[in-house]
């Protein structure tokens, strides 16, 4: 599959996740916000770009501590932009539907850009030099991000769910789980992150890695958090009944480990 038929495909499905991103994830993504925030050290009066916005965590936040300054988060999906702006209550932050691959932005127009982990990495390149386009030349570009691999029960859910999904998916599940592959697989990590923020422009590159402690209620709270991703979702309905028991049997004891006094708890690093 090409890595633009990934991206698409996996657009198509965040837009389907809204709500369940609202519901799971917005908490836990709201603590990397905060760090975020707190590193950018914004000043009253200045524009910020937030890109990847989502629904509009990092950029709400932002938006409170510039003052008569002003934000303006983008994202490419039009259901997170809906909802984003559905979240905003201030008047100095607004939310525009665009790709950060092409941003519709004068030069040298922002002082931060911002991203809590909002770039994809089929478009993480282009999106790069967009951002060095349009921030100013003593502008600052404060970058969240984390893999997939990296966060132990996420690792292990994964690699759990592989060894008991159906072998025989639907067209519509086989292409879901061929795009976010490619997406996975796609080499942006560590250092090639690095030569391509240096090939944008970015003179001063630090990387500071943030251990944030996530606790849920329990591991079903966890399976409800994955599950309810509408691929994931999918590739239950598509076990037979007895499959599905084995393979929530067989999560559950392999979560076990992060269970403890009654809550699920376990380190993401960031």
């Amino acid at each position: 599959m090409e890595l633009d038929d990934a991206e698409r495909i996996v657009q198509e499905l965040w837009n389907l996740d809204v709500a369940t991103w609202n519901r799971h994830w917005v908490p836990t993504f709201r603590k990397f916000s905060h760090k975020l925030i707190l590193g950018a050290k914004l000043k009253p009066g200045q524009i910020i770009l937030d890109v990847g916005t989502g629904t509009g965590i990092a950029a709400l936040e932002a938006a409170k501590r510039v003052g008569n300054g002003f934000v303006i988060g983008i994202d490419r999906s039009s259901k997170m932009i809906d909802a984003a702006r559905e979240n905003n209550k201030l008047r100095n932050v607004f939310f525009i539907q665009m790709h950060g691959g092409h941003m519709l932005f004068p030069d040298r127009l922002f002082a931060r850009a911002l991203s809590n982990s909002g770039i994809s990495p089929g478009t993480f390149p282009q999106t790069i030099r967009e951002i060095s386009r349009v921030l100013r030349d003593d502008g600052l570009f404060h970058l969240n991000d984390w893999h997939l691999i990296d966060v132990p029960p996420h690792r292990t859910f994964s690699e759990t769910l592989r060894k008991h999904r159906t072998r025989h998916p639907s067209r519509r599940l086989s292409t879901w789980r061929k795009a976010l592959a490619v997406l996975e697989d796609v080499g942006t990590h560590g250092d090639s992150k690095r030569a391509i923020l240096q090939s944008a422009g970015f003179k001063s590159i630090t990387e500071i890695t943030k251990p944030f402690r996530i606790v849920l209620p329990s591991t079903q709270a966890y399976l409800g958090m994955r599950f309810d991703r509408t691929a994931l979702s999918q590739e239950l309905l598509e076990l037979t009944p007895s499959g599905r028991r084995r393979l929530l049997r067989e999560l559950r004891r392999a979560l076990a480990t992060y269970t403890g006094n009654g809550h699920f708890t376990f380190k993401w690093n960031v």
